[in-house]
């Protein structure tokens, strides 16, 4: 299962644009089960393990697991996640499609985490068939049927332990001296969702880092790194989804100046993907090297 981590940008110091949003615009496409309220805290350390008894009306189709904190006033905070393309639900060597109309047990463990849901609060599990941008759709919209009475959630519970009231601090974390470096320019990250409503009525998030300008001052080079990225899908088709990635990197000392920018495209039907890289170096404003290149890939269950 892929792990999925924010990260720090360089030469800003702070986390990027990973963290997910509220989650109550993913939950209106969702399956939603919530409990009962808490009347007290309740700690997990561990990965939840969801069991279902399902079926589905297509031969590929993708399960997207969401355990979410869901607080008194409303908002919505995803604790962890798990995804599942259910042609890998019995091995991920011996891939099978799913039989319509055939029940199918499944087990999908979510990515491991430490949190305490507080008193008060409820505790929501979220299903759905598709979670993107992170996954990309499968080639056609499935409907899955839930067995409810079959089907199970087992949360990490963490009981209180004897000696946890003894348990040492951690010590401080180790590392090497940081090189120093000035910033020569700010860098900024922003996010933005845009939602067309005019027919195929399409959503597009694009990621926009700069990380703007750092010298490495004991040997004088300058690094810049700009990168753009295009998530865009169309409601109800998910042929139609489309990833594109544009990042320039730029490394210099003096007069000696350099820099490379690649854009790649990804694309899809409900047989193959399709990749479209463009890759450009440069040395001062002279293009010193320069390559396109496109391939095909068969879906083979994706």
């Amino acid at each position: 299962m892929r792990r999925r981590f924010p990260y720090a940008l360089g030469g800003l110091g702070t986390l990027g644009l990973d963290l997910p949003l509220d989650q109550r615009w993913d939950d209106s496409g969702s399956l939603v089960l919530d409990s009962e309220l808490l009347t007290g805290a309740t700690p997990i350390l561990g990965a939840p393990v969801l069991e279902l008894e399902i079926t589905c009306e297509k031969p590929t189709a993708i399960l997207a697991a969401r355990l979410s904190d869901v607080s008194p006033t409303g908002e919505v905070t995803r604790v962890t996640y798990g995804l599942l393309n259910l042609s890998h639900r019995d091995s991920h060597e011996d891939l099978q499609p799913t039989e319509p109309g055939k029940s199918h047990r499944i087990r999908l463990a979510l990515n491991e985490v430490g949190y305490t849901f507080p008193p008060g609060h409820r505790i929501r599990l979220s299903l759905s068939t598709a979670y993107w941008p992170i996954a990309i759709p499968a080639p056609e919209r499935a409907k899955l049927t839930i067995q409810a009475e079959a089907s199970r959630l087992d949360l990490p519970i963490r009981a209180r332990q004897p000696g946890d009231d003894e348990l040492p601090a951690f010590d401080a974390p180790e590392g090497s001296p940081r090189m120093p470096t000035t910033v020569l320019k700010s860098g900024n990250v922003e996010r933005s969702i845009r939602i067309d409503p005019a027919p195929p009525s399409r959503v597009t998030v694009t990621v926009k880092r700069d990380n703007g300008s750092v010298r490495l001052d004991p040997i004088g080079t300058v690094l810049g790194l700009k990168r753009q990225t295009t998530y865009s899908v169309a409601q109800n088709d998910p042929t139609t989804a489309r990833t594109e990635i544009s990042q320039r990197y730029e490394l210099g000392r003096g007069t000696w100046q350099t820099a490379v920018q690649a854009r790649t495209v990804l694309t899809c039907t409900q047989s193959t993907f399709q990749l479209q890289i463009d890759f450009d170096a440069f040395e001062g404003e002279k293009r010193v090297f320069c390559k396109s290149w496109s391939q095909e890939i068969a879906r083979d269950l994706v």
